[in-house]
């Protein structure tokens, strides 16, 4: 839901257009400064996509163009929906790696133990992420991360733990490892701190 500052009487808002599909993830709406990223759950009975199990990027208003650049579906849409494992098992976090291609990212954590990380510039439709990763021995749920980086280092914080990493001389492509601990990346690209 949307409210207009200059107009406070003109409300807007966003939904699936499935039964379900809410949006989950305790810890809100992320941003970027620029748009906002929400990690929707399961529908219901839908068989073709509809907005669920998805990473969806919003204009402001809220407003969604139904482009594919504009969300993340998994090609296994269907059985997570089937399974209720969720792509929407918390809230989406943003991660900006300087150097690296793709640099703007945004990380979800889906209730299938799966990390799921993309282009926040172009998040690719019902299509695989930039990274998955299986991340946990039990179900992602209620756990969210919060990021943001000085000018020295990055800083992954959830409920349970602390990573700080350090860009270094970063690769063109930088492939990050994901793992229960927190976000790392392959040898050479960015250094846990």
């Amino acid at each position: 839901m949307g409210v207009d500052i200059n107009n406070p009487s003109n409300v807007h808002a966003w939904a699936t257009t499935a039964i379900g599909g809410g949006i989950w993830g305790h810890g809100g709406v992320a941003s970027d400064g620029a748009n906002m990223f929400v990690v929707t759950g399961n529908t219901f009975n839908a068989n073709v996509w509809s907005g669920g199990e998805a990473i969806i990027r919003l204009q402001a208003g809220p407003t969604w163009t139904g482009q594919p650049t504009d969300y993340l579906a998994p090609t296994n849409w269907q059985s997570l929906d089937a399974g209720d494992t969720d792509l929407g098992g918390v809230s989406a976090t943003v991660i900006d790696v300087p150097g690296a291609t793709p640099s703007q990212l945004v990380l979800a954590l889906g209730k299938d133990r799966n990390a799921y990380l993309v282009n926040r510039n172009d998040l690719g439709g019902i299509a695989a992420p930039v990274a998955q990763a299986n991340v946990s021995g039990t179900t992602n749920r209620g756990t969210s991360a919060v990021t943001y980086h000085t000018s020295r280092e990055h800083i992954l914080h959830s409920t349970t733990t602390v990573t700080r990493f350090q860009p270094t001389k970063l690769p063109p492509q930088v492939r990050l490892r994901l793992s229960a601990r927190g976000a790392r990346a392959k040898p050479g690209a960015v250094r846990p701190g």
